[in-house]
């Protein structure tokens, strides 16, 4: 295939499942290119509402309750990304890998239980991206997702501690105007 990988609005997703002794495990990052200050900040907006699922995830909570708050957090912080955001926002995991009857959704009553096994993900598709060049980078999503366990009285503890934030999951890269001979921390190469 001589397609060359084209990222989007500067944006590359990657979903990883892992299944092992029949239970399953899932994690989901952005990487971002060259990414611009919104962009940034719209990733940094999406940790946070990833963070209030896991902080609010808690033993006897409904799970409607959970996705409950996370749209309010977007729809006061953030409006515009409201109709972007995926509409659910993990589901149980266990022998089967996604639990479809019991997920973070706006209708499911189902209440968590402590020692239940979630993969946790939230995203914003179709974001715009004024500065692409072109018709595959105007448009770009983030998507991030991790696997966690649910405790009685505290935040969940996560299963999938890879590296999430933005200065782990930028990469910027250097313009064909860039100066070649500029200083960067990269060793030089001897023939």
């Amino acid at each position: 295939d001589n397609n060359l990988l084209h990222y989007g609005g500067s944006s590359i997703v990657c979903a990883f499942g892992i299944r092992y002794k029949s239970y399953c495990s899932n994690l989901v990052r952005t990487l971002l290119v060259n990414p611009s200050e919104e962009m940034k900040n719209t990733y940094k907006f999406l940790l946070a509402c990833e963070q209030l699922i896991i902080n609010e995830l808690k033993h006897d909570v409904s799970l409607c309750d959970v996705y409950k708050l996370v749209r309010e957090k977007v729809e006061n912080e953030r409006p515009e990304l409201l109709n972007k955001m995926t509409n659910n926002l993990g589901t149980a995991l266990g022998i089967e890998f996604r639990e479809s009857s019991i997920a973070i959704t706006s209708k499911c009553t189902i209440k968590a239980q402590k020692g239940m096994t979630f993969q946790v993900s939230i995203g914003f598709s179709n974001l715009d991206n004024p500065q692409g060049t072109d018709d595959q980078s105007k448009v770009y999503a983030l998507f991030i997702g991790d696997t966690i366990i649910v405790n009685e009285n505290e935040p969940c503890a996560i299963y999938t501690t890879s590296k999430k934030d933005i200065s782990h999951i930028a990469i910027v890269l250097k313009d064909d105007g860039s100066d070649d001979n500029e200083d960067d921390d990269a060793p030089s190469i001897a023939p």
